[in-house]
């Protein structure tokens, strides 16, 4: 495991613009700031309770640096899963290198690369590269060098070794006459809840078969009324995470093809349903006692 994919955890706290209510995020911000962590905690620590991803991420980082209050990485993770299931991509990056790392949560590289995949298809370009990394390596995911390459080349503009590790990619890459055409493994969501987020939108993730394979992929998505559906969304990329505005529709199905470059051959993964929900104003369950962690390194 390359050490650098788990210590660029995310420390920035995030800063939404004031409102005209008693206390917001930005008060926090300003606390924290000027080291006043106790303050920050007791604002954020409201703006949390109502439901703020914002809000729940910073509490998060408080209590995983261990800012006005004990560190505990057990409820840090809670936080910062709270804030990532409504979209956030900061949090949705720091709860992969959690599960990446084994802190504050046990050691799952598969549910890493997920969330890598769900803050990347948002843009968060740490979160690509660290993806990319596990498609190198297969850990956690299937190996494809292919789908590594394609995750660099979005981190790229951003990280300077994603661009390198990318060119050292493309001799694997430019065979068209090794691949095969096997479906992909839908990730998330499958079979399961999906929370709404505030944009209401949802990130679709999905396995890439394992190398040599077609690496396009094409991605519908549908919504389900009784028993009719309608098209919500259709349409090709070379990722294996993309995040799709929704309608006002509760149940949804969804599937993923693995398609050649020319569109001559296909392979259709199955469908999977899922129904969106809105707890994002859940509060954190009860928080369990720390565990020992076990970040690795290499």
């Amino acid at each position: 495991m390359a050490l650098s994919r788990l210590a660029l955890l995310v420390l920035a706290v995030a800063v939404c613009p004031a409102y005209a209510v008693a206390a917001t995020v930005s008060d926090g911000q300003a606390a924290y700031d000027t080291g006043r962590f106790q303050d920050a905690l007791g604002i954020w620590s409201q703006l949390a309770e109502q439901g703020d991803a914002r809000a729940q991420f910073n509490l998060g980082l408080l209590y995983d640096i261990g800012a006005g209050v004990e560190a505990n990485p057990t409820r840090a993770f809670a936080y910062y899963e709270r804030a990532a299931k409504a979209g956030l991509p900061t949090a949705e990056f720091n709860v992969g290198v959690m599960y990446d790392s084994g802190r504050g949560i046990a050691h799952d590289s598969s549910k890493a690369a997920s969330w890598y995949a769900r803050a990347a298809a948002r843009g968060h370009t740490r979160a690509a590269f660290n993806i990319g990394l596990l498609y190198e390596s297969g850990d956690g995911v299937p190996k494809n060098s292919d789908v590594a390459a394609q995750w660099y080349g979005l981190a790229s503009a951003v990280i300077p070794a994603a661009e390198t590790k990318r060119r050292g990619l493309q001799h694997e890459t430019n065979d068209p006459n090794t691949k095969r055409f096997t479906p992909p493994q839908a990730a998330y969501p499958v079979g399961k809840d999906a929370v709404l987020t505030p944009d209401h939108d949802i990130e679709l993730v999905w396995l890439a078969p394992p190398e040599p394979s077609a690496t396009r992929f094409f991605v519908e998505l549908r919504a389900m009324n009784g028993g009719n559906s309608s098209e919500v969304f259709s349409g090709y990329t070379d990722l294996t995470a993309i995040v799709v505005p929704l309608n006002d529709a509760d149940r949804f199905a969804w599937r993923v093809y693995t398609v050649a470059e020319d569109g001559s051959h296909y392979a259709a993964g199955g469908w999977n349903r899922f129904t969106v929900t809105d707890d994002t104003n859940a509060h954190p369950g009860p928080v369990a006692p720390d565990h020992p962690s076990s970040r690795r390194g290499g």
